[in-house]
């Protein structure tokens, strides 16, 4: 996606040496004029640039300099279930891909934790149980402090520390009702964040550990 995108930006832009060396670069195998023209290749596939299938490159560039919106249409293509569809095969026959996640409640697929958070919120309702199993904003188990809540629960949602195994073994430390009462709290610092232009889970103060001692690990089958 980030070649196809600052190729866009070149040709919007327009700077007459890159744009003159970029159309005059020879097509070795490896160039990087070459694996962009497989990247476009690929980018036909989708429905927005089907008719660009045999496009050359000064065809693709005229065509991104007279669609400004086409910047937007790369990024969803390269979101979307079929981003990872050889352009060879794509170009004979399309093969749906086998999700790695699947909702309990619906028939809906997809290849993230994140993904499935998302839709397990927006659809049926459901927050992620995470939130129960930590309160304040340090870790319990590396005592990293973190200053914000949604930070923390990132931290322990990646799991590339033991901090998630050993927090799912402890169990909850929070009803569902406490966590959701403890969100509500944070609404308006969130609102806030976003009113700045910043996320929820932005940083703005440095990660620190604090003094121990750490728990000891305790080992054995994770319950949810």
């Amino acid at each position: 996606m980030s070649r196809l995108l600052l190729f866009v930006r070149i040709v919007r832009k327009n700077p007459p040496f890159v744009s003159n060396l970029l159309l005059q670069a020879t097509f070795g195998e490896d160039s990087w004029a070459a694996c962009l023209q497989h990247d476009l290749k690929w980018l036909a596939v989708s429905e927005k640039f089907r008719l660009c299938s045999d496009f050359s490159l000064v065809q693709w560039v005229g065509f991104f300099r007279s669609h400004a919106e086409s910047a937007n249409a790369i990024r969803k293509h390269c979101m979307s279930p079929w981003a990872n569809i050889s352009t060879h095969n794509a170009a004979i026959r399309v093969v749906g891909l086998n999700h790695t996640h699947r909702c309990e409640r619906c028939s809906y697929g997809c290849d993230s934790n994140q993904q499935m958070a998302l839709h397990l919120f927006k659809h049926h309702g459901i927050k992620d149980i995470i939130r129960t199993y930590v309160s304040g904003t340090r870790c319990p188990i590396c005592l990293k402090e973190f200053w914000v809540r949604e930070v923390l629960l990132n931290h322990i949602r990646r799991g590339r520390t033991p901090c998630k195994r050993q927090v799912m073994l402890r169990g909850p430390v929070l009803s569902l009702s406490q966590a959701d009462e403890l969100d509500a709290e944070l609404r308006t610092f969130y609102q806030r964040q976003h009113r700045r232009g910043l996320r929820r889970h932005a940083v703005e103060a440095p990660c620190i550990r604090a003094h121990g001692p750490k728990m000891c690990f305790i080992f054995g089958p994770v319950q949810m």
